[in-house]
């Protein structure tokens, strides 16, 4: 890793401002009339109050005495501001609010002057008992009646409801299993399971004792179909409450069937999941011994690392670790199956074994929460979260132990900065909804300003073959452009397959895709191949978008090559290559355990987005070493408090980062249109590839100037960059970076879930530069936000201008009632070799330097 030659710049101090105004609106869109919504919706209220009645009396019949509530679902085309207000106001209860499916344009919905355009819909869920069913049923026929003048101030809201309906109906079986789900009770069904360990996700009401009323009766209702409740957890913050719980066959075939029955009906109920499985890392059973010394990290932790067991004694490990494992995990890990922890420990304080970064200087801690499953026989074992404890609930009392401490215990490791979660929940993947586990992560990281970073998960399903789309008599004339094209068609085909695992979808974590490269050197054996160019995506990854079609991956880093070669056998038309081995190179290298417990000294080959995760967690240490020198000198101590080190880390992290700049890759996606090539690349690479000497430093021909700070709803904050004298006039290439990052307060009720909005505007017209990097409005839907301008025109500009940049922050999904931490990176570079002393003539205009270097 060769060093930065000059340290990092701070940004002059900014002064407050009037925030800018927001862009976009809603959606203008074509309602039915009253008269045509009676017609279309009638029936639907009729239903309603009669499917009611209906399993409110099974209920009680099924529990004297338990509660009857069900959720009523109203399907909105559109959307409706601050509905919630008007549920409130009429005394019901508000539950969530979320994305519905698309709906196809017809007579009665569509866009106005876009008569063939979808529009989206939206959910509102409200817990509803007699008296809330009633009350609905009122506002429906008032509305039918006598129109919106009826509607009396806090209920004005109900109206647009009504006129944008397009359903109305309970919440049921079909809303409770999901078809990841689905799938999964199928398969475990056919396999012959006969009890089916199953999480049940509760709705999460506002009143504590229905809260605790009802999962009393859900428990009954398990007990009593024969069922068994493992484990339970409340986490009032995130309004996650569930069980872990064993069904029986039959009844797991009763739900599939739609059959009426208490677990079916039981209105507080809101999903059935299979419990979370991890993912592993595609590696075979080939090591070989690592004979290379590496240095000793004396600092304290800055990465706690939540994973498998790992080989804590590995001559890669021993005495650079802290274990914490209150739970004694390690009693159910032997050796020889301390795969993945021992991987992600060893990527993450030395990175890939065979690269050229040094050991961070921290110690890690490891806090186990998966161990090798205990109902497969094969070696070594496939790790998976523990079998009779909600992984929630894990993750939560892990977190808190180390950051917090737990009851009188103080906190194990209170300088972590980063957690490394390098795993993904195989049976979840991301559709609309946020899930728990990202929800989780998400307020953990608000809560104690921490930065988790995670993979977007591997989609094993290529281990069965990559059909190409050409014929198979054709293969052997495809040169290796023509095959690296037709697999990255392939690839691009199955993105509807290839979804976000729980918890990419995190907001406020950075979420890691894996790239196609590594830095072992090989030569392939004959008849295989590396399937793409290195910096191609990784044939295994999944991919993007995130939530509200933000940004994700936010960043990629090396998952490891894995080589291909061609399926045999005349059943498939199409030419279809499969992956091999990866034990041995290429692939990222880390220690892993030995056939042999008696040697500590094995490595292996491997490849996984869980490797890409923890490489960005060994950037990330490395990182904050340049910003804990960078704090020795008094003027950065004052301007980065440590509190700001988990949101400065992200920024730094993203602000390295750059798309492939790859002619044969462009041509590869074919794509003439600017727009759906961002797109297009942003769903592969996000902000593009993690470049870890970016983040640490600056050259003379690029300047990179910081700062954090603390923002609230409706405020301003104004910066202002001292432009380089010397490239005033040049005809040049120049490259303007600025980022954006933050962390965010979370709604789980609300749609938008994001409660605050942060972003920047900057006028770039002085230094002549235009777009280049993600879509405008893509990056502002998640919490960081990348831009990049690039231009060769000449700029006159006088000594004294400077590049003014707006950080605003706005309320985005319900009230914003706390300041919101950020920083900010800005880079301005001229290419490599250009005579123009960028950074010693910014450094020299900026009011508060820093006159460190970087070691």
């Amino acid at each position: 890793m060769p060093e930065p030659r000059h340290p990092l710049l701070l940004l002059p101090t900014a002064v407050k401002a009037a925030k800018a105004k927001r862009s976009g609106g809603p959606t203008a869109i074509q309602v039915p009339t009253r008269a045509r919504q009676f017609d279309r919706l009638q029936p639907k209220f009729t239903r309603l109050e009669q499917a009611f009645n209906e399993q409110r009396a099974h209920l009680q019949e099924a529990l004297e005495g338990a509660g009857t509530e069900q959720v009523v679902v109203l399907e909105v085309v559109g959307g409706v501001e601050d509905f919630y207000k008007a549920v409130r106001k009429a005394e019901l209860q508000w539950l969530i609010d979320v994305d519905g499916d698309d709906v196809p344009p017809d007579e009665d919905f569509h866009v106005r002057d876009e008569p063939d355009t979808a529009t989206s819909a939206k959910l509102f869920l409200i817990l509803s008992d007699l008296q809330a069913i009633r009350e609905i049923l009122r506002l429906w026929r008032l509305y039918q009646e006598a129109g919106k003048d009826a509607f009396q101030r806090g209920l004005k809201k109900w109206p647009d409801v009504f006129d944008r309906l397009r359903d109305v109906r309970l919440w049921d079986i079909s809303d409770r299993i999901e078809p990841d789900t689905r799938s999964y009770w199928h398969q475990r069904l056919g396999a012959g399971d006969t009890i089916l360990r199953t999480e049940i996700e509760l709705w999460y009401s506002d009143s504590d004792q229905k809260n605790v009323d009802w999962a009393s009766e859900l428990r009954t209702f398990v007990v009593n179909a024969g069922g068994a409740v493992l484990d339970t957890c409340e986490l009032g913050a995130i309004r996650y409450h569930a069980f872990l719980a064993d069904l029986p066959a039959d009844i797991v075939h009763s739900l599939l069937n739609g059959e009426q029955s208490s677990l079916s009906l039981a209105g507080q109920i809101m999903y059935y999941r299979p419990q979370i499985q991890a993912m592993s890392l595609f590696a075979g059973p080939e090591q070989a011994p690592f004979g290379q010394q590496r240095p000793i990290p004396q600092g304290p932790p800055i990465v706690a690392i939540l994973d498998g067991v790992p080989l804590q004694n590995h001559v890669l490990l021993a005495g650079r670790i802290v274990l914490d494992d209150p739970n004694n995990l390690q009693a159910n890990a032997p050796a020889v199956d301390r795969v993945h922890g021992t991987s992600m420990t060893s990527i993450v304080l030395h990175g890939d074994l065979n690269g050229q970064t040094p050991t961070i200087g921290s110690r890690v801690i490891v806090h186990p929460i998966l161990i090798p499953d205990p109902a497969t026989n094969d070696r070594p074992r496939h790790e998976i979260s523990v079998p009779n404890r909600l992984l929630l609930d894990v993750i939560h009392i892990a977190v808190k132990r180390l950051i917090e401490g737990a009851g009188a215990e103080p906190a194990i490791s209170p300088t972590v900065r980063i957690i490394n979660l390098s795993i993904g929940d195989l049976k979840r993947e991301f559709s609309r909804s946020i899930s728990p586990l990202a929800r989780l992560l998400d307020w953990l990281a608000w809560k104690y300003k921490l930065l988790f970073v995670v993979p977007t998960g591997n989609d094993a399903t290529v281990d069965s073959g990559l059909d190409l789309g050409v014929p198979r008599a054709n293969f052997g004339t495809l040169t290796d452009g023509d095959r690296a094209v037709a697999a990255l068609k392939a690839v691009e085909r199955g993105n509807e397959f290839r979804r976000l695992l729980s918890p990419a979808e995190s907001i406020n974590s950075i979420t890691v895709g894996g790239v196609y490269n590594d830095a072992s050197t090989f030569t392939a054996p004959a008849g295989r191949f590396p399937l793409f160019p290195g910096g191609w995506p990784c044939p295994q990854g999944r991919n993007g978008p995130g939530f509200l079609r933000g940004i994700k991956p936010d960043v990629v880093a090396p998952s490891g090559r894995r080589l291909f070669t061609e399926k045999l056998g005349n059943a498939h038309a199409n030419a279809t290559v499969m992956p091999v081995s990866v034990a041995t190179a290429p692939g990222i290298l880390s220690a892993c355990p030995s056939a042999n417990i008696a040697t500590l000294t094995d490595v292996k080959y491997s490849a996984g987005t869980s490797n890409a995760a923890a490489l960005v967690s060994h950037t990330a240490a490395h990182v904050h070493d340049v910003i804990r020198r960078l704090r020795e000198a008094d003027a950065a101590r004052v301007a980065l408090p440590s509190r700001f080190d988990s949101v400065l880390l992200k920024a730094l992290t993203v602000h390295s980062c750059l798309w492939p700049e790859s002619l044969e890759l462009r041509e590869a996606l074919n794509s003439s249109d600017t727009n759906d090539y961002k797109r297009r690349m942003a769903r592969l690479f996000g902000y593009g590839f993690c470049d870890i000497d970016r983040a640490m430093g600056c050259t003379d021909e690029r300047a990179t100037l910081i700062a954090v700070g603390d923002i609230a709803a409706d405020e301003g904050l104004e910066y202002r960059v001292p432009l380089p004298p010397s490239l005033s006039g040049k005809r040049e290439w120049r490259r303007i970076s600025i980022t954006l990052a933050w962390l965010s307060p979370i709604n789980s009720q609300h749609r938008d879930y994001r409660r605050a909005l942060v972003w920047f505007t900057c006028d770039r017209s002085v230094l002549k530069a235009g777009p280049a990097g993600a879509d405008h409005n893509a990056m502002r839907r998640g919490t960081v936000q990348h831009d990049i301008w690039t231009g060769e025109k000449a700029s006159a500009y006088t000594d004294g201008e400077a590049l003014t940049i707006l950080v605003s922050c706005a309320e985005d999904a319900g009230k914003l009632t706390e300041s919101v931490p950020f920083a900010l990176c800005v880079s301005i570079e001229v290419a490599s070799g250009v005579d123009v002393p960028i950074y010693q003539e910014i450094a020299a205009r900026v009011t508060v330097q820093v006159p460190v270097p970087v070691r």
